[in-house]
C-alpha cells in the first residue's frame, strides 16, 4: 500500500517516503495482520502511519512566502494599523500645525502675495523673510497655488493654511491630500462635507493611496499636474527604511520644477528615542536596514555602501504596530539630494520644550526640518 499523506489522504511523494527508523524494512514482515491489498481504499491504519515521516516538509500552500513573521506581517499591514488607529482616535490623533506658514515662508509668501494682487494693493512682500521673497520672485510670483499635502492624515497641516487664506478664490488657491489610511480619508472628506463654504467647491480633495507602494501618476480626476508646494509633516518616519528612497524618488515627481518642499519629522536624540529603546522596541531588519548604492563609499567612487547601522537602530515598532524612524539632518537630507532633483534651501535641528502640567513633567523634543526647492529637470 502506497503511504498515504496524514492531511489530505492522498499517495506521498517520492521523496517523502522515508520509512523512520524504527518502521519495519522491506525485507522484514510486519507485525500487522491486516491484509494490505484488502485495505487500500481505506483511511491509514497505525501500522501504515509508521511508515510516514514525523512531518511533511513540502505542504503547499502553507510553506510558501504566506508563511511570514509576525514582524514582517506587522510591516506589510501598515494600512491596517493606522486604519485601526483613526478608527480609535477619529479626528483626535493630532493637533493642527498652526505653525506651518511660519516655518514654511514660500508658501507664506505665495499666498500673500495672491491676496495682495487679488483683493488689495497693500505690499506684503517686504514683511516676509527676505530669501523667500528672492526664491518666489524668480519663481511663478502671483501664479495660483497649489499645495499637496503628502500623508494628509485627516487634513492637520493643509485646513490651518486653507482657513488662513479663505478669502484667496478657489481659483488661484486649490489644495490635495492623500494618504495610507482609507480611514483617515474618509474622516477628511467629512470634514470637506461640514464645512463647504471653506473646504469645498474644489478647493480641498483627498483620496487614499501609499506613495510608498504606488506611483500617484497624473489625472484628471485627482493632481492634473505638478504641484507648487508640498508638505510630509512626520510621515518619512513610519515609511519602511528601505522604502524611503522611492518614496521620495517619487516626491520629486509631483513637484514642478521652481516647486517646494516643507518637512518636518523626528530626529535622533528626541525623548521619544530614549523611551522607545528603553523598551527594546526596536523595529524588524526587513523595515529597518537600507543599502545604498547611489553615494561613493570608501576608495572607488560608486561602491554600494555597507547596510545602515544607523538606520537599523533609529527604526522603531510603536504599541499600534506602525513604524517610528529618527533621522539626523544628514540622512534627511540626504534622502532628497539623491534624487538629483532638489537643492537645500534649509535643513535645522528644532528644540522643544514641551510641558506637561497634569503629570508636572518637562519634556524635551528634537525635530529635523528642512525645506528644499525642486530643481529643473
Amino acid at each position: 500500500m502506497e503511504p498515504l499523506c496524514p492531511h489530505c489522504h492522498q499517495p506521498m511523494p517520492e521523496k517523502q517516503k522515508r520509512p523512520r527508523d524504527d518502521a519495519p524494512t522491506q525485507h522484514e514482515p510486519t507485525t500487522s495482520s491486516t491484509d494490505t491489498s484488502s485495505s487500500a481504499t481505506t483511511r491509514p491504519t497505525s501500522a501504515t502511519r509508521q511508515l510516514l515521516p514525523p512531518f511533511v516538509e513540502h505542504y503547499a500552500p502553507y510553506t510558501g512566502r504566506q508563511l511570514t513573521s509576525v514582524a514582517s506581517r506587522q510591516v506589510q499591514a501598515c494600512a491596517e494599523q493606522w486604519d485601526r488607529y483613526y478608527r480609535q482616535n477619529t479626528i483626535n490623533g493630532y493637533k493642527d500645525r498652526h505653525y506651518l506658514l511660519r516655518e514654511f515662508s514660500e508658501l507664506q509668501l505665495a499666498l500673500e502675495l495672491l491676496r495682495s494682487t487679488r483683493t488689495t494693493e497693500k505690499d506684503v512682500v517686504h514683511d516676509a523673510p527676505t530669501t523667500a521673497t528672492a526664491t518666489v520672485s524668480r519663481h511663478h510670483q502671483n501664479e495660483a497655488v497649489t499645495l499637496v499635502e503628502i500623508g494628509c492624515g485627516v487634513g492637520n497641516a493643509m485646513i490651518p493654511i486653507i482657513d488662513e487664506f479663505s478669502d484667496v478664490p478657489v481659483s488661484d488657491f486649490t489644495a490635495y491630500g492623500f494618504d495610507i489610511s482609507k480611514v483617515a480619508v474618509d474622516l477628511l472628506q467629512e470634514k470637506i462635507r461640514l464645512s463647504p463654504s471653506t473646504l469645498g467647491g474644489g478647493r480641498l480633495t483627498a483620496i487614499p493611496h501609499d506613495l510608498a507602494d504606488y506611483e500617484l501618476p497624473f489625472s484628471q480626476a485627482f493632481i492634473r499636474e505638478p504641484i507648487r508646494f508640498g508638505t510630509i509633516i512626520f510621515v518619512l518616519c513610519s515609511v519602511p527604511v528601505p522604502k524611503q528612497q522611492i518614496f521620495v524618488d517619487r516626491v520629486a515627481r509631483l513637484i514642478a520644477p521652481g516647486g517646494f518642499v516643507f518637512v518636518r519629522d523626528y530626529c535622533i536624540g528626541d525623548l521619544a528615542q530614549a523611551r522607545f529603546a528603553e523598551g527594546k522596541r526596536f523595529a524588524p531588519p526587513s523595515a529597518s536596514s537600507s543599502l545604498s548604492t547611489r553615494e561613493p563609499s570608501g576608495d572607488e567612487e560608486g561602491t554600494p555602501a555597507a547596510p545602515s547601522t544607523q538606520a537599523s537602530s533609529s527604526t522603531y515598532l510603536r504599541s499600534n504596530g506602525t513604524l517610528s524612524h529618527f533621522f539626523s539632518v544628514e540622512s534627511l537630507t540626504r534622502l532628497f539630494l539623491n534624487t538629483g532633483r532638489f537643492r537645500v534651501v534649509q535643513a535645522v535641528e528644532v528644540d522643544r520644550v514641551a510641558e506637561n502640567r497634569r503629570a508636572g513633567a518637562v519634556m524635551n523634543r528634537k525635530f529635523v526640518q528642512a525645506r528644499f526647492e525642486r530643481l529643473k529637470d
